[in-house]
């Protein structure tokens, strides 16, 4: 996954632009049907600049977008960064789709700012990584997790994921649901 800094923008506010409503095609590609008040010209235009929000398990969940083309009137077919097969395609069928208001990021430290460098480990995987970045927004804040293998991921900033925090040792540890990493 290649890192984006367009996620460090701070949400303000979501609104729901769409449905993912079947497959297009065997390479992971998507038709989003949209409401009435975005055309698929303007929604393909902002999805070239900022993610697309789908809930995936109750956690929003950014997904960034490869292309977008117009399909008729009310839809637009989209492959996103990640998924490229059938299979993680078929996950997203049904889900809402949000686009984001953005505002400049806010200047004032959240208390998540603190774990910018500090060791990063889920117990259920045994993935280790540096948390590089905090991407502060307001729907759902993200921390960027580097390994030394050079993988990047996105991990919600949920205090019901953290098992143990070691100020000391600089090391925070979550209990992530199995399979998360799967999907990268």
């Amino acid at each position: 996954m290649e890192y984006n800094a367009r996620a460090s923008r701070a949400v303000d506010a979501t609104h729901k632009v769409g449905r993912i409503t079947k497959q297009y095609g065997a390479e992971g590609e998507v038709v989003v049907k949209l409401y009435d008040a975005l055309d698929a010209r303007e929604f393909a235009a902002r999805t070239n600049k900022e993610p697309l929000w789908i809930e995936i398990e109750s956690i929003a969940t950014p997904f960034f977008v490869a292309s977008a083309k117009n399909q008729g009137v009310g839809a637009s077919v989209v492959v996103f960064d990640e998924i490229d097969t059938e299979q993680k395609a078929k996950m997203l069928i049904g889900k809402e789709v949000y686009l984001e208001s953005v505002k400049v990021k806010r200047e004032r430290a959240t208390d998540w700012d603190m774990l910018e460098g500090y060791t990063f480990e889920d117990v259920t995987s045994g993935v280790e990584g540096v948390i590089v970045e905090i991407i502060d927004n307001s729907l759902n804040p993200l921390l960027f997790i580097k390994t030394s293998k050079n993988e990047e991921f996105y991990v919600p900033c949920a205090e019901d994921l953290i098992v143990s925090f070691d100020e000391k040792n600089r090391l925070i540890s979550f209990k992530l649901l199995e399979g998360f990493f799967n999907h990268f």
